[in-house]
């Protein structure tokens, strides 16, 4: 039987998400920078798209990343700096068997076993939603150089050697051409 209380728990819980800011940006002097939530909705976008370039199944990857980063719920965001010198691994297992206890069944199999091909990188869909990660934090990069620092262009070089597949090298090849600012330029001629 369904445990309501412990769901709706779970979904305030979810809702943390949307008041952590994502902590790396914070370092290159980034303010009010977007919330763990705001980065996992754009890269589900972007990992169904990298799925689709590549031949893998993107459901599956879009719900690899739909719970990539929950259990930042009770870790807080980590950056790459704070992961260096933590071994968080085994930390994020626990908080994500922890956290499954609040889903339904079927669902909290389903979140371990997916952040477990998330963590453990051996599969080509994972590959895609690791490269999806790292393609968002590099466009999110983008869009704050043109308000914040130029210290920002590390992000966007370290994603840039972090990438697997050649459908994420050749959309952050384009991205890196593209202004930012200017997604919206040509859509009410092109009937938009």
């Amino acid at each position: 039987m369904a445990d309501f209380n412990a769901i709706a728990n779970l979904l305030f819980e979810v809702g943390i998400l949307k008041e952590t800011p994502r902590s790396g940006w914070a370092r290159v002097g980034v303010e009010n920078a977007e919330s763990v939530a705001d980065h996992s909705y754009r890269t589900m976008i972007i990992g169904y798209a990298l799925a689709d370039l590549e031949g893998v199944d993107a459901k599956h990857v879009a719900c690899m990343l739909l719970f990539h980063d929950l259990h930042e719920a009770r870790l807080g965001d980590l950056s790459w700096l704070h992961r260096y010198y933590v071994g968080v691994s085994d930390v994020n297992r626990r908080v994500v068997k922890d956290q499954s206890k609040r889903m339904p069944a079927k669902m909290g199999e389903e979140y371990q076993s997916l952040y477990q091909e998330y963590d453990e990188q051996k599969t080509k869909a994972s590959h895609v939603a690791a490269d999806a990660e790292v393609l968002e934090t590099a466009i999110q990069a983008m869009e704050y150089k043109h308000k914040a620092s130029p210290l920002i262009q590390e992000f966007v070089d370290s994603a840039r050697e972090q990438l697997k597949t050649e459908s994420a090298k050749k959309l952050m090849a384009e991205a890196e051409k593209t202004e930012a600012k200017h997604w919206w330029k040509g859509l009410l001629k092109r009937g938009i």
